[in-house]
């Protein structure tokens, strides 16, 4: 009796972590299709080649103004500091 006793609860054990093997799995492949999703999202709004080829304009624009601002600060600190050109 003691030992039918002691294989039912093994039994039953073995049961309960099969279907929790199974739980685990079908969260983890949620989890993954979840993010796998979230990352072509992400990578899909950043595709910043994608978004120049699109409206190159305005990157024009900044990239002008970049640049005028950083020869500016230069040619500043040339001037205040006495540098001749």
């Amino acid at each position: 009796m003691l030992r039918t006793t002691y294989q039912d609860r093994r039994e039953q054990i073995v049961g309960e972590v099969e279907r929790s093997k199974v739980e685990l799995q079908a969260a983890v492949n949620d989890l993954t299709g979840s993010m796998q999703e979230r990352y072509q999202r992400v990578r899909t709004q950043l595709d910043v080649p994608h978004h120049v080829a699109t409206r190159p304009v305005p990157w024009l624009a900044a990239a002008f103004g970049v640049g005028l601002l950083l020869g500016t600060r230069q040619w500043i600190s040339r001037k205040l500091h006495g540098a001749t050109e």
